[in-house]
């Protein structure tokens, strides 16, 4: 009988420990979505844990950083792929992809600030990332291919467009405006900014 209590317990703590890490990883992505300079006393805090309890679970800032990073990029990717199997056409994939992003964009900006600040070595190493990198690019490439995207504008630039819409609706979001409307303010903003001009 008490080793049959023992094995509860056990498995209570690690339900505890898995949820524990869960939270941190959401404070962390709330925390630095606002300020990446934040420090883990912040996402401590933000969690309502102590510090020395956020250090059990990870060593230190670049540790967090790391999880987190991978955290979204696993997340995007498992939305991706289902939103391309959910879409009819590649123009409604891409208005899935963007409802998404804004849906979740502190998650998103978080990523963005990572891929631009600290991370250009996880890009290379992380299959995931490649995996997701190229599923957006090829969407970009395959809505040119259909004469839908203006062929005159870059690979890089169609994403930097798209990145500096799902960073405006954030803030317009953070202002009050209302989640559909922001968004259908977006598509209208990224579709006729990219869209071929006789489309």
């Amino acid at each position: 009988m008490s080793h049959g209590c023992d094995v509860i317990e056990f498995y209570l703590y690690i339900c505890h420990m898995r949820e524990t890490k869960d939270q941190i990883l959401q404070s962390a992505i709330m925390v630095w979505g606002k300020n990446l300079a934040a420090t883990l006393d912040d996402i401590a805090k933000h969690t309502g844990i102590s510090r020395r309890t956020l250090h059990r679970h990870y060593s230190g800032r670049d540790d967090l950083l790391d999880a987190v990073f991978n955290y979204i990029i696993d997340e995007y990717l498992i939305n991706l792929k289902q939103n391309i199997k959910n879409s009819t056409s590649e123009k409604e994939k891409l208005k899935s992809f963007l409802q998404f992003d804004i849906n979740s964009s502190k998650k998103y900006l978080v990523f963005c600030q990572l891929r631009k600040a600290e991370f250009q070595h996880i890009e290379i190493e992380n299959e995931n990332f490649k995996e997701m990198y190229l599923i957006y690019l090829g969407l970009f490439k395959q809505l040119q291919d259909n004469k839908e995207i203006s062929k005159d504008l870059s690979l890089q630039w169609i994403e930097t467009f798209y990145l500096s819409i799902v960073e405006s609706s954030d803030k317009i979001i953070d202002s009050g405006i209302n989640m559909d409307e922001c968004f259908d303010m977006a598509w209208f903003s990224l579709w006729n900014g990219i869209k071929t001009v006789n489309e």
